[in-house]
């Protein structure tokens, strides 16, 4: 007897939401396995963290990094970046937005990658404004063929 399994959309294939076993468990109902373990670190994560802050305050250095670590953890976008920027309204601004940043990362305010995420959200101001530009050139000269057509009919 061929016990292998039948793909889907053959014939004899369950169907989506199809069981063999209907009782199964039930949504949200928890391994059992996991529920104990579960339990096991609840009773035991008060004591490990009462040794883990004894052993920090007695100069345990990887314990005092483990603790620290979770009372400050690593912001996950890095951290935050205070630099005196001018708001990006027009290509002469943005060279002085590139030249800020480049003092920044050479006078230490800014890491090299800080300054290539800055140099990233100013080239995409640059779109910008490019593309604003040519729209209100697009739209300039369409108003004017459509005023010379105007004027010679």
């Amino acid at each position: 007897m061929n016990r292998r399994p039948k793909r889907a959309g053959t014939p004899g294939a369950f169907k989506k939401g199809e069981t063999k076993n209907p009782v199964g468990r039930p949504k949200g109902k928890r391994n059992p396995i996991y529920a104990a373990l579960d339990d096991i670190a609840d009773e035991a994560s008060k004591r490990v963290i009462r040794r883990a802050v004894l052993d920090a305050e007695n100069g345990n250095t990887k314990a005092q990094e483990i603790l620290l670590s979770r009372m400050w953890p690593v912001r996950a976008g890095g951290r935050p970046v205070f630099i005196d920027l001018p708001r990006i309204k027009t290509m002469e601004d943005v060279g002085v937005a590139l030249d800020e940043i480049v003092l920044g990362m050479s006078d230490g305010r800014l890491t090299a990658e800080e300054g290539a995420q800055l140099t990233t959200a100013v080239q995409a101001k640059v779109k910008f404004i490019e593309t604003v530009d040519i729209i209100n050139r697009l739209e300039k000269l369409e108003r004017d063929a459509l005023g010379a057509v105007e004027h010679e009919g």
